[in-house]
């Protein structure tokens, strides 16, 4: 095997690891949401998954557009610096405003 064939096989190694992990992470994000609105009784609506911009951004989390809703797939970002994907989740409150 050639030194070309070795880091062939190593990049594809790394790129199935990252898919995995990838696929595993927007798992544990949908039942994250899912989950923690059944076990504090959010009411349908009020819980919202944010995409995150990176901590950099003028707005680090941001909503989907009027009329959609994010889930997993489309609020998961990866960092980079941290090694890990991330998501906001919005509780919305009413009068009160909303958490994050």
């Amino acid at each position: 095997m050639s030194k070309y064939d070795e880091i062939r096989e190593v990049a594809a190694v790394r790129e199935r690891f990252f898919r995995a992990r990838y696929e595993r992470c927007l798992l544990y994000g949908a039942r994250l949401k899912h989950n923690f609105a059944s076990y504090c009784g959010i009411p349908e609506g009020q819980l919202r998954m944010l995409r995150w911009n990176g901590w950099a951004a003028e707005r680090v989390f941001e909503d989907a557009e009027d009329g959609y809703q994010f889930e997993a797939a489309g609020a998961m970002k990866f960092d980079e610096e941290s090694q890990s994907w991330r998501f906001g989740l919005q509780i919305k409150l009413g009068v009160l405003g909303s958490v994050f």
